[in-house]
């Protein structure tokens, strides 16, 4: 059988998006992948609600190895989020062959994922609404998605063009400030900068630009993952090796694609875990490349034959339950562990302490923190899987309403 270049650019109609439509448009390696990051998304937001958020696990001075394992494993959360909702979209694109109904699908989604992230979710994630609005993970793909309805129209060689350009090049936008911009800093901050935008009463925790480049790279390898199992694996591999390799070079040149340098030391878990340390905020190219490159190369394990049958592997089938009703799993499990951290607080130290709410009033008033504050870290652990044992049969119920669903409105959440 002949294979075909994933990238090869292909003469159509303006509004055609249309490569070859495969059989079933839903791959369950996307979902388990998802769901295999969710777990991990689960893992540090258990830490922010059950752990004690005056360590920072990334401070190599100060952080055990077990302790930075744990934050940095769940680095491969967001990165694989928008790149798979990328993907996600040249998928359902195919369904219509009509960039313009996709447009308008993204448009909308995103909006709807924006207004989600500064009511429902900001309230899962505080219980008040005393803090500033928080623009982070869910505004950021929602933002994401917005910008990708635009750029779907560029020719494809274009737009992947564009998508690497932004990824492998927006590090070097580093030393400009949103002083340089004068009035126009607030966009600046949303881009690029990260931080507060005093006007809007508004904090971006996830600038957006790097962001807007993995989901033009993910919608583009949609196209890489209509082909046929051997030839989408052989690609997925390929290019999650090739991603690897680039990012241990590029952290061995040290200097280059990561403002956050190496640590000259003897030792050598510290020299370890300051070569991991990557920038997440805004995401370095080193960063996107450490999480991209593994996550493909699980995608590729997870796109067997055998594990195409749910019934070969519990855990496959626990992975599925997840990563098909994402949207779901994210705002039950803010809602579950926070209410669950609150309870455990009430419960051990007589006072439902609300942990990120009274991290950040602290931080703002450079208030002590209180002194029933914090948990260690084996509370974390067992708080996680906890919380993963009770949204298990959650996802499997609302997984079941979704797809005997037939409104539309199914698609959105």
């Amino acid at each position: 059988m002949q294979t075909v270049n994933p990238f090869e650019a292909r003469s159509a109609d303006a509004t055609s998006i249309s490569l070859n439509k495969p059989e079933k448009l839903r791959l369950g390696c996307i979902d388990a992948l998802r769901g295999l990051v969710m777990v991990f998304m689960c893992l540090d937001h258990s830490r922010e609600f059950f752990g004690d958020l005056r360590l920072d696990p990334t401070d190599l001075e100060t952080t055990t190895p077990f302790f930075f394992i744990t934050r940095w494993i769940t680095h491969y959360c967001a990165p694989t989020f928008v790149f798979l909702a990328g993907i996600g979209a040249w998928l359902y694109g195919q369904k219509s062959n009509n960039k313009s109904e996709l447009a308008k699908f993204l448009v909308t989604r995103g909006l709807w994922l924006i207004f989600l992230e500064f009511t429902v979710i900001y309230l899962g994630w505080f219980q008040n609404f005393g803090p500033p609005l928080m623009f982070i993970v869910i505004a950021a793909i929602g933002t994401s998605m917005i910008a990708l309805a635009a750029l779907i129209y560029l020719p494809y060689p274009l737009l992947l063009s564009v998508g690497l350009a932004i990824v492998f090049l927006h590090n070097t936008l580093d030393p400009l400030t949103p002083e340089n911009f004068g009035v126009f800093a607030p966009v600046w901050i949303l881009l690029h900068e990260g931080g507060e935008i005093p006007p809007l009463f508004l904090g971006i925790g996830y600038p957006v630009l790097a962001w807007i480049g993995v989901i033009c790279v993910g919608y583009c390898f949609g196209r890489v993952l209509q082909q046929d199992r051997p030839v989408r694996r052989k690609h997925c591999l390929q290019i999650g090796i090739a991603c690897t390799v680039l990012f241990v070079v590029l952290r061995t040149v040290n200097g280059s694609g990561d403002p956050s340098l190496r640590i000259a030391t003897d030792d050598w878990t510290v020299a370890t875990m300051s070569f991991l340390n990557c920038t997440k905020y805004p995401p370095s190219l080193c960063y996107l490349l450490m999480t991209i490159g593994p996550a493909l190369l699980v995608l590729s394990l997870f796109d067997r034959e055998s594990l195409a049958k749910q019934s070969t592997a519990q855990w496959y089938s626990i992975l599925l339950a997840y990563g098909r009703v994402p949207l779901f799993f994210y705002v039950a499990h803010l809602y579950l562990i926070h209410t669950s951290a609150r309870l455990l607080y009430w419960v051990v130290r007589g006072e439902p302490l609300s942990p990120l709410y009274t991290s950040f009033m602290t931080y703002q008033t450079q208030a002590d923190y209180p002194a029933i504050y914090g948990f260690p870290l084996w509370v974390v652990y067992t708080g996680w899987f906890c919380m993963l044992l009770i949204l298990w049969p959650l996802c499997i119920w609302f997984g079941r309403l979704k797809r005997n669903g037939k409104s539309a409105i199914w698609s959105y959440l």
